[in-house]
C-alpha cells in the first residue's frame, strides 16, 4: 500500500521575528513540519537564523511575495508591480492589472529572481515553492517562476490553497476562490515540465465556518485521492496583519490555538496519513530507498 503524507505548512515565516517562538515550537514538536519563508521580509534573515539553530533540519521553502510590502529590486526595474511609492500593488490592484493585461511578467521575472537568489545565499536547504496570495500559479508568472525554483533547486511546489467550500455556491468570494482553483490547475502543469513535485490537495481551515476543525482537517483528508497533502497554515502575526480585518485576525489566533494544542498522533489517527517533511518524504520515496 502506498504510504499518504501531510505537510503542515507555515506561511508568511520571517514577517516578524515575534513569530519565531511560537512557530519554533511548532516545528520542534513535529505539528508544523515546514515553513515558507517571504524573502522580502523584514525579519526574514533574522528568523531563518534562528529557526536553524533552534529546530535542526526545518523544511524550509520559497514563500513568493509580489504583492505586499517593497521588492528587493529598484522600484524602476519592476515598475508594473508597485505604485508611486514603490511599493507592491496590494492583491486586489495587482490581480487587477495582471488580468487587464498591465502588468509585465517580465517584471514579475525579474523579481522572482532576486527573490530566489536571496533565499539561496542563505545557504539552507529550500525544498518547496509558493508564494503569497498564490500569484506563483498565475498564467504568465508560473512559466518563468517554475523554471527559477527548479535552478534554485526547488524539487516541490504548492497546486493550490485558495479555501473552497462545495456548499457554499452563493458566496461570491468563493466562487473566486473556485475560479482562482481552476487557473491554478493550469498552471501546475508548468511546474510539473520543469520537474517539479505538487505538494498534493492544499487546503486552510476557515475557523469562520469550522467549528470542528479537527472533524474538518479528517474530512478533508478523506477526499484526498493521490498520496499527499498539504494544510497551509498562519501561526504567525507580523506588522502586515495590523492590516487584516479584525476576523481575519481572530481566525489567525484560533489557529494558532488549535495547533498549539495539537496531537500529531489525535490528527492523523485512523486517516491513513503520516505526518512528515518533504524532504524526509522525498528521501522515503526515492528510488532504491
Amino acid at each position: 500500500m502506498t504510504e499518504r503524507f501531510l505537510f503542515i505548512n507555515a506561511d508568511d515565516a520571517g514577517f516578524s521575528i515575534e513569530s519565531l517562538d511560537p512557530l519554533t515550537r511548532l516545528v520542534n514538536r513535529g505539528i508544523v513540519t515546514g515553513c515558507s519563508l517571504v524573502p522580502n521580509a523584514p525579519d526574514v534573515d533574522a528568523f531563518v537564523r534562528s529557526l536553524s539553530k533552534t529546530s535542526p533540519d526545518p523544511d524550509l521553502g520559497v514563500h513568493l511575495n509580489l504583492t505586499e510590502g517593497a521588492p528587493l529590486l529598484p522600484a524602476e526595474k519592476v515598475r508594473s508591480l508597485v505604485g508611486e511609492d514603490g511599493r507592491f500593488l496590494g492583491f486586489r490592484r495587482f490581480f487587477f492589472k495582471w488580468i487587464t493585461r498591465r502588468l509585465d511578467p517580465r517584471d514579475a521575472a525579474r523579481e522572482a529572481e532576486a527573490q530566489f537568489g536571496k533565499m539561496s545565499d542563505f545557504a539552507v536547504p529550500l525544498i518547496h515553492a509558493d508564494s503569497h496570495h498564490n500569484v506563483h500559479l498565475l498564467p504568465g508568472i508560473a512559466e518563468t517562476v517554475s523554471e527559477i525554483a527548479r535552478k534554485n533547486g526547488i524539487t516541490w511546489f504548492r497546486s493550490s490553497s485558495a479555501p473552497f467550500h462545495p456548499l457554499s455556491w452563493t458566496d461570491t468570494k468563493n466562487l473566486g476562490y473556485a475560479a482562482y482553483n481552476s487557473l491554478a490547475r493550469f498552471s501546475a502543469n508548468c511546474y510539473r515540465r520543469s520537474g517539479l513535485r505538487p505538494g498534493g490537495a492544499a487546503f486552510q481551515l476557515d475557523f469562520k465556518k469550522d467549528t470542528r476543525p479537527l472533524l474538518s482537517l479528517r474530512r478533508a483528508l478523506s477526499s484526498v485521492r493521490d498520496g499527499t497533502a498539504e494544510l497551509v497554515c498562519h501561526p504567525a502575526f507580523s506588522g502586515y496583519d495590523t492590516k487584516l480585518p479584525r476576523r481575519e485576525l481572530q481566525r489567525r489566533k484560533d489557529e494558532l490555538e488549535f495547533l498549539l494544542g495539537a496531537d500529531a498522533g489525535a490528527i492523523l489517527d485512523g486517516t491513513g496519513f503520516t505526518l512528515s517533511p518533504r524532504g524526509k518524504t522525498t528521501r522515503r520515496q526515492a528510488p532504491g530507498a
